[in-house]
C-alpha cells in the first residue's frame, strides 16, 4: 500500500531537466533582443490584440533561440508607471516545435502589489500539495542591453501543464475571464463567450460542456447528485479554502475571475485551477469594508455573484467537507512555520538581485519590511507577509468551526493479501476514538470517478468485533478489469458533525492497493456454496448443513493439505484442510456446520445467510479464492456460472458437487425430444407428450418404472401432471405441462426411477416467446384534438429460441385512431416473424377523437400471435399535453440513492411504489433483485450484479408512470 499522486514530467527539448526553469535555487538570466528598434512602441499597440513580436532570447549566456514572440501581458500590473512591465513570451510563436526546457510560453511577472517578490511562489508551493497549481520560479532580465531587473516565472496554463498533471490533455480549457461568474444566461452557447476565453479545442467551436456545467450549478433541482456528474466538487472545495484562507479575492470566490476551469477526459468532469495568485495574503481588493484578515470562511452574503460558491457551501454535505480541507490547510501549511520556511529558502537567493534591481516597482526597503509587516505602497496598504499569516490564523482559530474536535482516524487499509478481478476485496478503518457517527470508504478501480460506500463497526463487515472502533466493508472487484489498482480513502464524522479525511490531501492525494492476476483465477475457486440450507442435501449425519464447493479447474490432482478456509478475514487459519486431495475437475464439498466430530470435512464455523465473508488460503495464508457475498435465500445456491470461472449467481437449482448449470439441466441427446411451442404456445392449451421407457437409454438392470418425481424453477410457471402407471411393469407414460403465464418460461426436471433404485433424469421445458414493448410502459404518448402526435414504438425478440409469428398489432380503446406508419429501417407488414434477438421499430399515430371532453386515460398496444393469443402488450398513457408538466412535479418526489450507483440503490418516494421496471438503453428489461422493501414508498435494490452503464429506471405510481436515468459504475 502506498500513496499516490499522480504527476506527469514533461520532455525537454533544450535541456535534459526541464525543472531548470523553475528552479528554486537560482536566478535564470534571461536576454531579449528585438529586431524592431521601436519595440515599446509596437508591445504597447499590440497588447490589447494580444499580438507578438519578434525577437531574439539568450538564456544563462548559452542558449540562444532566434525567434520567440513577446508581448505585454496583464491589466492592473501594465498600468503602473515605468517600463517594468509583464511579459508573455511565446517560445513557439514563429517555430511551431520550438521548446525551451520543454516549455513553449513564458510568463514573466513583475511584482505589482507584492513588494517581497515572494507571493505567487508561496502560495503556489502550498496550492500544489491540494490541487494541480503552476510552477514558479525567478528570472533576471535584460532588453535590449538594458537591465530591466527581476521578474517572478509563473508556468503557462496551457497543454504543457495540462499533459504534467492530467493523463490526457486533450479536453476543452476555459478562462473565467473577464466576467466568470458561472452564471445562468440560457442554453444559447454564444451568450457565454463574450465572458469567457476557450483555450483549447478552439477551431472545434463546442461549448456544450461548459453550458451544461453552467446549467448544472443553477438550475438542478437536486445539487448533491447533479453536480458531481459534470464537476469535480472535491477539487472546487479545495480551490475554494485555498482562495479563503489566503485571502486571494481577486479570483472566483470574490471577483469571479482569474481561474480556469479543465473538462478532464479520464473522468468527463471539470477541475478547477488557480491563476493569477500575486494578490494573496489580502492584497485585494485595495478597498474591503473589513479587515483582510478577519475575511468570513464563508461568505453567502457577498453582492457578488459567485452561484457556484453559493449553492455548494449552502449544502450541508458540501460545507462539511470544505470546512475538513480548509482545516487540513490551516493545521500544515497556514502557520508561520511553514511560511517562514518557504521565505528563508527563497530570500537568500533574490536578494541580491531585488537590491539591485534597477526598475523594480517598490524600494528594497519595502521588499525587507513587507515580509513581516505592511507597507504602504502606489496608496494602498499591502501586508506584510507573516503579520497577517499571524493575525488570520489567530481570527480563524477563535471561530467556533475550528474549536470543536476532528475526528481521530488511525488507519485506513486493505486487509486483503492479493486483489484479483473477480474477487472482493476488504478495507478496514480503524479510529482511535470512540464518538464517531459515519465512516465511509471512497474506491475507484482505473481512472473513473470515487464513489463511497458505507462502513459498519458491527461485527458483521469484516470489521473484528463489534464496537471495537474498526469499521469494515467490503468491495467486489468485476471480471475482466483493464486496472491494475484500486484507489482510495476515508472519511470518517464525529457526533459534532465535523469531518475528516485520511490521507488527509484526498481526493488529490490516495491510497492504492494493486490488483493482481488481472483476469485469471487460480487452479482452485470457491465454486458454490449454500448459506441456508433447508432441504437441499444431507450430510453423513443426515442433517441439512450448510456447505461450501471447491472446484479443481486445472488438469492436475491438487494436495490441499493444510490450507484453510476461513469466514473471517481476520482470521485466516480458523478452519485447517485435512490431509486430502482434489482430482482434476473434481469436486469437495466442506459442511459449514461448527459439528467436526461428524467428519473431518466439517469447518468450524457456519455461513451467515445474511451475508459475510468466505475465503480460501493455502499454507502459508496466502490468497487463494475469497467472495463476500450478499443475503441468502433457503435452498438457493450461490455459484461460478459459467462453472469454475464466472461471476457468482443465484442458482434456483443448486448442483452440489457437480458442474454449475444456472437451473438448466443438460440431458442426453438420445432422448426423447423436448417439445417447443409452434402453434399451441399458451394459455389454456396443454403439450403432451407420451413416450415409452423403453425409447429411454436404460441398461438391462432398468427395466420398469418404480416411481417418478420431479421439480421445477421457483417461479411454478405451469402445472404438470402424468399418466397413470403400474409400478415395475412395461407401460406407456405420458405427462402434461401446463403454463399458467404465457409470457413466461417453463421448465421441468422429472426423475424416473427404475425398479432396482436407479435414476434417470427428463428436462422438459417450454420457451416462451419473449417478446417486449420499449418502452413497455410509459408516459411519453401525448395527443390532443388539433395535433396528430408521432410516437416511435420498439418491439424486441429477447429470446435466442422461439421466433413467434405476429399476426396482429391491436389497440386495446375506441377512443383512439391507430395508424401504423413504415419506419426508416422496416415495412411492417402483418404477419411478420420475429426471429431470434431481432427487433422491429415501426411508428404510431395518435389522434383524440373525444375532442369535446379531453381526458387523460390509457389504451393498451397488444402484439398477437399465431395463436391468437397476446404474447406482449404495452399500457400507453395518453394525455391531453399533459406529459412534460406531469413528469416535472412527479420528478421532484422521486430519489434514486446514489446515482450513480455500483452496489445498492435506494428508490425513496413521496408516494407509493406500485411497480418498479429497469432497463437498459436498447430496451432490454433487466432483472431486479430488491434487497428489502422498508415501506412502500422506500425500496433497495441490488445492482451489483449488473454491468456498467446507463439504465432506465421506470416507476408506476397511482397510475402514473415516470422514468428516470440510472447509472451504475463502479
Amino acid at each position: 500500500m502506498k500513496y499516490f499522486l499522480l504527476i506527469l514530467l514533461a520532455l525537454a527539448t533544450y535541456s535534459a531537466n526541464s525543472e531548470e526553469l523553475y528552479s528554486p535555487e537560482n536566478v535564470i538570466k534571461m536576454q531579449l533582443q528585438f529586431y524592431n528598434s521601436n519595440y515599446k512602441q509596437l508591445l504597447e499597440q499590440n497588447r490589447i490584440s494580444e499580438t507578438d513580436i519578434p525577437a531574439r532570447l539568450i538564456v544563462n549566456d548559452t542558449l540562444i533561440l532566434d525567434s520567440v514572440g513577446v508581448r505585454y501581458k496583464g491589466n492592473s500590473s501594465y498600468n503602473i508607471q515605468g517600463d517594468k512591465k509583464s511579459f508573455n513570451i511565446s517560445i513557439d510563436g514563429y517555430r511551431e516545435d520550438q521548446r525551451l526546457m520543454g516549455y513553449k510560453t513564458l510568463n514573466l511577472n513583475n511584482g505589482f502589489v507584492d513588494p517581497t517578490f515572494m507571493r505567487e511562489n508561496i502560495v503556489h508551493k502550498i496550492y500544489s500539495k491540494y490541487i494541480p497549481a503552476m510552477k514558479t520560479g525567478f528570472v533576471y532580465l535584460y532588453i535590449n542591453g538594458e537591465e530591466y531587473g527581476l521578474y517572478s516565472n509563473v508556468q503557462q496554463l496551457n497543454k504543457d501543464f495540462l499533459g504534467e498533471w492530467y493523463d490526457y490533455k486533450s479536453g476543452n480549457l476555459y478562462k473565467g475571464d473577464p466576467r466568470g461568474e458561472l452564471s445562468w444566461k440560457g442554453a444559447d452557447a454564444s451568450l457565454y463567450k463574450s465572458d469567457y476565453e476557450k483555450k483549447t479545442n478552439e477551431e472545434a467551436d463546442d461549448w456544450t460542456d461548459l453550458v451544461a456545467l453552467i446549467n448544472a450549478i443553477n438550475n438542478s433541482s437536486n445539487l448533491e447528485t447533479e453536480l458531481p456528474k459534470v464537476l469535480n466538487t472535491d477539487r472546487a472545495l479545495w480551490y475554494f479554502a485555498l482562495s479563503n484562507i489566503f485571502v486571494n479575492l481577486d479570483s472566483y470566490i470574490f471577483s469571479s475571475h482569474n481561474y480556469y476551469i479543465y473538462n478532464n477526459p479520464s473522468s468527463s468532469l471539470f477541475d478547477f485551477l488557480p491563476w493569477d495568485l500575486n494578490e494573496s495574503f489580502g492584497s485585494f481588493p485595495p478597498n474591503l469594508q473589513i479587515k483582510k484578515e478577519e475575511y468570513p470562511t464563508i461568505d453567502l452574503k457577498s453582492p457578488n455573484k459567485t452561484p457556484l460558491l453559493k449553492n455548494m457551501l449552502g449544502k450541508d454535505s458540501f460545507k462539511q467537507k470544505y470546512y475538513a480541507h480548509y482545516r487540513t490547510i490551516l493545521n500544515e501549511d497556514f502557520t508561520l512555520d511553514t511560511i517562514n520556511a518557504i521565505i528563508n529558502s527563497i530570500k537568500p537567493i533574490i536578494d541580491s538581485y531585488v537590491q539591485k534591481d534597477p526598475k523594480k516597482l517598490y524600494t528594497y526597503q519595502n521588499y525587507l519590511t513587507n515580509i513581516n509587516s505592511d507597507v504602504n505602497v502606489g496608496g494602498r496598504t499591502v501586508a506584510g507577509i507573516t503579520s497577517f499569516v499571524t493575525k488570520r490564523r489567530a481570527y480563524l482559530l477563535n471561530q467556533p468551526d475550528f474549536q470543536k474536535t476532528a475526528p481521530n482516524i488511525k488507519e485506513v487499509k486493505c486487509i486483503t493479501d492479493k486483489l484479483f478481478s473477480g474477487s472482493s476485496a476488504v478495507f478496514n478503518v480503524t479510529m482511535k476514538s470512540t464518538a464517531t457517527k459515519e465512516v465511509k470508504l471512497y474506491y475507484r478501480i482505473g481512472k473513473g470517478n470515487f464513489q463511497s460506500v458505507q462502513m459498519f463497526d458491527d461485527g458483521n463487515h469484516n470489521d473484528g468485533k463489534g464496537f471495537d472502533n474498526t469499521f469494515g466493508v467490503s468491495i467486489n472487484i468485476p471480471q475482466n478489469i483493464k486496472s491494475n489498482n484500486i484507489d482510495f480513502y476515508a472519511t470518517a464524522v464525529n457526533y459534532d458533525d465535523v469531518m475528516k479525511f485520511y490521507p488527509e490531501h484526498a481526493e488529490f492525494v490516495y491510497l492504492t492497493k494493486e490488483i493482481t492476476q488481472i483476469g485469471e483465477l487460480q487452479d482452485v475457486v470457491i465454486n458454490e456454496f449454500m448459506a441456508s440450507n433447508k432441504t437441499t442435501i444431507k450430510d453423513e449425519a443426515g442433517g441439512y448443513a450448510d456447505w461450501i464447493e471447491l472446484y479443481n479447474r486445472s488438469g492436475n490432482t491438487i494436495s490441499l493439505n493444510k490450507w484453510f478456509l476461513t469466514d473471517d478475514i481476520t482470521k485466516k487459519t480458523k478452519w485447517q484442510f485435512p490431509n486430502v486431495s482434489l482430482p482434476a475437475k473434481s469436486y469437495l464439498i466442506i459442511w459449514a456446520d461448527e459439528d467436526k466430530e461428524q467428519g473431518q470435512l466439517h469447518a468450524n464455523f457456519k455461513l451467515s445467510s445474511t451475508g459475510e465473508f468466505i475465503g480460501l488460503y493455502k499454507s502459508d495464508t496466502s490468497l487463494v479464492d475469497n467472495i463476500n457475498f450478499p443475503a441468502q435465500t433457503a435452498d438457493t445456491s450461490y455459484g461460478r456460472y459459467p462453472n469454475g470461472e464466472g461471476n457468482f449467481v443465484y442458482m434456483s437449482i443448486p448442483t452440489p458437487g457437480k458442474e454449475n448449470t444456472l437451473g438448466i439441466i443438460e440431458i442426453a441427446d438420445t432422448l426423447p425430444p423436448v417439445p417447443v411451442c409452434k402453434m399451441d404456445c399458451c394459455g389454456n392449451i396443454n403439450l403432451d407428450k407420451e413416450f415409452n421407457l423403453w425409447d429411454m437409454p436404460l441398461d438391462s438392470t432398468r427395466t420398469n418404472i418404480g416411481s417418478i418425481t420431479w421439480y421445477g424453477d421457483v417461479s411454478y410457471n405451469y402445472q404438470l401432471s402424468f399418466s397413470s402407471f403400474v409400478q415395475c411393469e412395461d407401460t406407456l407414460v405420458s405427462w402434461t405441462l401446463r403454463t399458467i403465464d404465457c409470457l413466461q418460461d417453463a421448465f421441468a426436471v422429472i426423475i424416473f426411477t427404475d425398479c432396482a433404485g436407479n435414476d434417470t433424469t427428463l428436462f422438459i421445458s417450454y420457451i416462451a416467446p419473449d417478446v417486449h414493448f420499449f418502452p413497455d410502459s410509459s408516459g411519453f404518448l401525448v395527443t390532443n384534438p388539433v395535433t396528430v402526435y408521432e410516437n416511435q414504438i420498439v418491439l424486441r425478440n429477447l429470446s435466442d429460441k422461439s421466433e413467434p409469428l405476429i399476426t396482429d398489432v391491436k389497440l386495446k380503446s375506441n377512443r383512439e385512431e391507430l395508424t401504423i406508419l413504415d419506419s426508416d429501417a422496416h415495412k411492417i407488414n402483418l404477419p411478420f416473424t420475429l426471429r431470434q434477438s431481432d427487433s422491429i421499430v415501426f411508428i404510431v399515430q395518435f389522434r383524440m377523437i373525444n375532442t369535446e371532453n379531453p381526458q387523460d386515460y390509457s389504451d393498451t398496444l397488444q402484439i398477437v400471435d399465431s395463436c391468437s393469443n397476446v404474447i406482449a402488450e404495452a399500457i400507453l398513457r395518453v394525455g391531453f399535453d399533459l406529459t412534460s408538466v406531469e413528469s416535472n412535479n412527479y420528478e421532484n418526489k422521486i430519489l434514486l440513492l446514489p446515482n450513480p450507483a455500483s452496489d445498492e440503490l435506494k428508490v425513496l418516494s413521496d408516494e407509493l411504489i406500485e411497480e418498479i421496471s429497469l432497463f437498459d438503453l436498447l430496451g432490454y428489461r433487466k432483472r431486479i433483485k430488491l434487497n428489502e422493501v422498508h415501506q412502500n414508498n422506500y425500496i433497495t435494490i441490488d445492482v451489483s450484479d449488473m454491468s456498467n452503464g446507463l439504465y432506465n429506471l421506470q416507476i408506476k405510481n397511482k397510475n402514473r408512470i415516470f422514468t428516470k436515468q440510472l447509472l451504475i459504475y463502479r
